[in-house]
Formats: structure tokens, sequence, C-alpha cells
């Protein structure tokens, strides 16, 4: 996204149907070893960090991020930040309801895109969808999902609504991959690999068999905690490899 990917390095092939029976400390074992072959060092993986008190800039940057570059995005982050610090606000502990005001105070979305960020969805057409029509939809749907913070985010995720609110991200203009979601999450620091296809993919083919969003998940929390790895690092860095390899 808007932060270095991993470098490109070809594909594994898929371990042979003989492995299916594995037990849980070689599937441990055959995750770690694809980690250390196509990640590099656990110590130069991102981890993003700013914004974990502030969903607003959460939501920013993520809808920004793609087809930005990294000072491009940076600098629609920080002209949000100082518009903030302007009238006497913290951009850094903002959370939507605070982030929707701005798109009142500026009268509406092309303002506000004028102002903060006007890039749009796509290139062409020339009416494509401003991505800050993207960053409004998404904040007034969550709001009214009662999510407003990253806590609230945090605490939904935890309860077993990230599937809902995906498909809440999703809805939004230029967001239907669905790629920006995980970033999102990185981005509040919430590491799993849950309802994400591409950590899927990385963990199917690393242990040679088809498994579960939940178990990709469950699989990848373990192997973190006892290889000492930050989660959200290892999630984020898992899913900017595989998506070089699309």
């Amino acid at each position: 996204m808007s932060q270095s990917s991993p470098q490109d390095r070809p594909g594994r092939p898929a371990r042979s149907e003989g492995d299916l029976g594995m037990s849980r400390d070689d599937e441990m074992a055959a995750l770690e070893a694809a980690a250390a072959t196509d990640l590099g060092d656990p110590d130069l993986w991102f981890v993003p960090t700013g914004y974990r008190n502030s969903l607003a800039l959460c939501v920013i940057d993520a809808v920004y991020a793609t087809g930005m570059d990294a000072a491009a995005t940076g600098d629609v982050v920080d002209r949000y930040v100082s518009y903030r610090q302007a009238n006497g606000a913290d951009a850094y502990t903002d959370g939507l309801h605070e982030l929707l005001r701005t798109f009142t105070e500026f009268g509406d979305v092309p303002r506000w895109a004028e102002a903060i960020g006007d890039q749009r969805i796509t290139p062409t057409p020339a009416d494509a969808p401003l991505k800050a029509a993207a960053v409004q939809q998404v904040s007034l749907k969550f709001v009214t999902r009662g999510v407003a913070t990253a806590k609230d985010l945090l605490d939904a995720v935890a309860k077993g609504r990230a599937r809902e609110l995906r498909r809440i991200w999703c809805a939004a203009p230029g967001q239907e991959s669905g790629v920006t979601w995980t970033y999102l999450l990185a981005l509040a620091g919430i590491g799993g690999a849950k309802t994400d296809p591409l950590v899927v993919d990385y963990v199917s083919r690393a242990l040679g068999k088809a498994v579960t969003p939940e178990y990709a998940a469950q699989l990848m929390n373990s192997l973190a905690t006892r290889a000492g790895w930050d989660p959200v690092a290892f999630h984020l860095t898992v899913w900017q490899f595989e998506s070089t390899q699309r």
C-alpha cells in the first residue's frame, strides 16, 4: 500500500496430496518455512503505526493508498491532520463522527476532496467517483452500526463482526476487491487472517491443502506467538507478498 512491500519472488508449488495428514506442529513448521522463504527478515516487516487511536486516519489512508505512492498518500493524511489542527483538534484521536463533521464543514464531498485529497477511484472516466466519496460512505455506514472509533472496530472484529463490516467496506466505491479492508485492519492494529482470501490462499498453499479462514487465522496467530513475531506485521506481510503473485 503506501509503504514498501516485500520483493516479488517466484511462487512456491503446492505440496502434494500425500501431506494432508500433517500434525499441527508439522503445519506450523511448514508455514514457518514458507515465511522464511518468502517474507524476509521478520525484523524488517512493516508494522503500521500512528493511527491506532484514530479510525478517521485509518479510513483515509486505506482508501487513498491504492493507486498512489507513499508520499501522495501521506500528503492526503497530512492535509487532514493540518486542517484539524487549525481548528484546535487532534486528528490522531479522531473517530468517524469527527471525520464526518469535516464533510459538513466543507459543505459537500467535492469541496472536501478539493481541500484534502481529490483523486478519483479510477483515472477514467472523468466522472468516476472521488475517493472522498468512499471515505464518507464507509464512515456513515460504520457509524450507523455502532463502529465509530478504532476501539469500536477492534471490539466488533473480536465479536465476530468482521464479515459484516467487510461487506460494508467493499460496497464503497473502489473498495470492491477487499484489498483495502485488510490494510484498514492493519492500520488499526488488528491482526488475524479471517475473511481475507489472499492470506487464506497463502496458508493453504504452504500446507498443501485447503483451509478455512478461521483455521488460517488460528495457525498464523499461533505461529506468530511461538516465533515472537508481531501478528499484525505477519498478517500484512503475507498479504503483501501474496498480492504480488496475482
